[in-house]
């Protein structure tokens, strides 16, 4: 299950229909925990499920073609039609209900129970916007603005504690681990550099080895390599088993030997797999001069370099965000080719 949650986002695991009787009670069960509920209430239903899932054990996955552009286009050309203002290229984490209703032909809208002509004035209710002294704006100051979520408190880096404890690296990060590989990898999510970790030096030609591996794969916080790898194995066998052929003419038995040589890098090489995407950088990060400076909270490269080593970089807009306080290190390194443009412009 662990490579399913990781991998194969919005896929759905058939089964065989029940009986319309049984298909009944399971159908508000939204977990194994309701359904294992139902079970007890009903004992045929247990022997039922078994049967449904019969069908489908050791079948392969089937994929499915995605929409073509066209397709969308029709499709959002029928949304236009509801709601002219709706744009299909924003996005976010909350969907804010619009107020749609008034109208005393529509089959889904209840009636209004007030008067029309307010209900025309109302607004979206608005995002968060930040105001003075670390507190966001009143709800009067931006109703009836233009808002958005960048500012969601649940975007907002929590605090990443860097023990022993707090990860699923099999060693205890240090600076010498740090070097050891030099390398970052990009959470295609929060698009924070996570550091990578190694007890033992890694030789140039693994480190091209890795470069190749990560340019394969989508990583994001919380996934180890072991999944990556696995899964990614997965897929490129079932793709030339499906195309009948190798890629880049290598053999079955070559194929086998880079996978297994990768398998063998990621034994010695770990990332913080206990990390989140609403956790802020490493410390780690500017313990050694391998990598540029970054924003402490949220990753981004665009920063004025402190001038002392004891404070982490911040951006422009992480400063100016409600109930923002600086953090402080020590013997903090910026280094990387950025920060050494950064410091020949300065001079």
């Amino acid at each position: 299950m662990s490579i399913l949650n990781l991998g194969l986002q919005s896929v759905g695991l058939m089964r065989q229909e029940m009986g319309q009787e049984f298909e009944h009670l399971i159908e508000g069960c939204n977990t194994m925990e309701a359904i294992r509920e139902a079970a007890i209430n009903e004992p045929r239903l247990k022997k039922e499920l078994k049967q449904s899932l019969q069908p489908t054990i050791d079948e392969p996955f089937k994929t499915f073609d995605a929409a073509t552009e066209q397709e969308i286009d029709n499709l959002w050309e029928s949304i236009l039609q509801l709601d002219p203002d709706l744009n299909k290229d924003t996005t976010r984490q909350f969907k804010h209900v619009k107020n749609m209703g008034g109208n005393e032909f529509c089959e889904i809208c209840q009636p209004l129970s007030g008067d029309k002509q307010m209900f025309e004035k109302l607004a979206n209710f608005p995002d968060l916007v930040p105001g003075n002294k670390n507190h966001y704006m009143s709800f009067k100051e931006i109703y009836g603005k233009e808002t958005n979520e960048k500012h969601r408190p649940s975007l907002k880096s929590k605090s990443n504690n860097n023990t022993t404890n707090s990860n699923d690296l099999q060693l205890k990060p240090t600076q010498q681990y740090v070097r050891n590989v030099g390398q970052c990898v990009l959470c295609i999510k929060c698009n924070r550099p996570r550091v990578l970790y190694s007890k033992c030096k890694v030789k140039q030609e693994m480190i091209r080895k890795l470069h190749s591996f990560l340019e394969t794969v989508d990583y994001s916080c919380g996934a180890t390599f072991v999944d990556l790898t696995n899964l990614s194995f997965a897929i490129n066998s079932k793709a030339r088993e499906n195309l009948n052929t190798n890629r880049e003419g290598t053999s079955n038995t070559e194929q086998n030997q880079e996978n297994e040589m990768v398998r063998d890098l990621f034994k010695d090489i770990f990332v913080n797999a206990k990390l989140s995407c609403q956790q802020e950088m490493e410390r780690t990060y500017y313990s050694t001069k391998c990598f540029m400076a970054v924003c402490f909270n949220c990753g981004i490269a665009d920063i004025e370099i402190p001038s002392s080593n004891d404070t982490y970089p911040y951006c422009n807009e992480c400063e100016i965000g409600p109930g923002f306080k600086r953090k402080r290190g020590k013997g903090l390194k910026f280094g990387g080719e950025e920060y050494q443009k950064k410091k020949a412009k300065k001079a």
